[in-house]
């Protein structure tokens, strides 16, 4: 991902982050030179510049808020095409992904808003 770039082209240049900054991707070094096994880890993202999508990967399961505030909870092991919202169904993991989600947006910068032409 983008935010895993950052902390990889840091560690390649061997330079170290600047304490005050919270980067919430990881050095991927360790994993491309087979050093290191992929690490499971939860995955956070938006998207803000033409659909507004927010989204989080937690294991086997995906959380999604569409353009219209519309929330999914998808189970990607057996429905890879995301097209059953198990969200009714998991409520109790849905509202603590849902939990977690709005945690993380605490700690990023806020989106910049979408240049538009007039």
């Amino acid at each position: 991902t983008t935010m895993d770039s950052t902390c990889y082209i840091i560690a390649a240049r061997g330079a170290k982050a600047q304490p005050k900054i919270t980067l919430d991707g990881i050095n991927l070094i360790p994993i491309i030179t087979a050093k290191n096994k992929e690490v499971e880890r939860t995955r956070y993202w938006r998207i803000s510049q033409r659909n507004n999508h927010k989204a989080m990967r937690y294991g086997k399961w995906k959380y999604l808020v569409d353009e219209k505030a519309n929330e999914y909870l998808f189970d990607l092991s057996t429905d890879p095409q995301e097209k059953i919202n198990l969200k009714d169904k998991q409520q109790k993991l849905f509202s603590d992904l849902q939990a977690k989600y709005k945690l993380w947006e605490t700690t990023v910068l806020k989106p910049l808003p979408l240049l538009t032409d007039k």
